[in-house]
């Protein structure tokens, strides 16, 4: 019985200095994970946004909830990013901002740049960890050629033409890979259907509300 309590507290302590060990390395390495973080940021949003020479990020509070939806905190947040084509920052190009959709194996991060309009100018995927082969083609951008994947293929393309061809859309999978393709599309509908009416676009994406 003595030795069962010995192990058991050489286990603890072994648990505790591998919990301080790896804390101690998060803290070391997270300023440079962050770095590198706003950088692919910055990069993501010159290819969604090639005509801008300024980019404003719209920051807001964003409430943390727990299981039973009462608010724990509130967080700073972007919740888009506006771009413009003078360095005045009067004319509007476009915008941009992030959609993230649930593929087969991991969390796809999108980088979306729309125009004033509301037609996409450019998606660019950021992070992606799906299947070699198969779901992690959804990075493929060649020209698109009506056929295959490409994410040039959603250039041009409004909240209404954001349907998969699986589901009798005009958006082409990648072959073997409807869940990646699906998760994509419908994160960028998503997100565009929660951004327009923001933004004063209407959902057609051919006018200004009210203008």
């Amino acid at each position: 019985m003595g030795n069962i309590f010995r192990l058991s507290f050489i286990l603890a302590i072994v648990t505790l200095i591998a919990a301080w060990v790896l804390a101690e390395i998060y803290n070391i390495t997270r300023p440079q994970i962050e770095l590198q973080k706003q950088a692919k940021t910055r990069k993501a949003l010159q290819i969604v946004l090639p005509e801008a020479k300024v980019v404003k990020p719209i920051v807001r509070k964003v409430p943390v909830k727990d299981s039973k939806g009462n608010t724990l905190y509130e967080r700073s947040e972007v919740v888009y990013y506006i771009g413009y084509a003078d360095a005045d920052s009067t004319q509007i190009s476009g915008y941009a901002f992030m959609a993230y959709g649930s593929g087969y194996s991991s969390i796809i991060e999108i980088m979306v740049g729309i125009d004033p309009t509301g037609k996409i100018k450019k998606i660019k995927i950021i992070s992606q960890k799906e299947t070699p082969g198969l779901g992690a083609r959804c990075v493929e951008d060649p020209p698109f050629d009506g056929k295959h994947w490409s994410t040039e293929q959603f250039v041009g393309k409004t909240v209404d033409d954001l349907k998969v061809d699986k589901d009798g859309g005009k958006i082409i999978s990648i072959t073997g890979a409807t869940i990646t393709s699906r998760a994509i599309t419908n994160a960028i509908k998503n997100k565009l259907q929660t951004l327009l009416p923001e933004l004063g676009i209407t959902a057609d994406a051919s006018h200004k509300i009210g203008g």
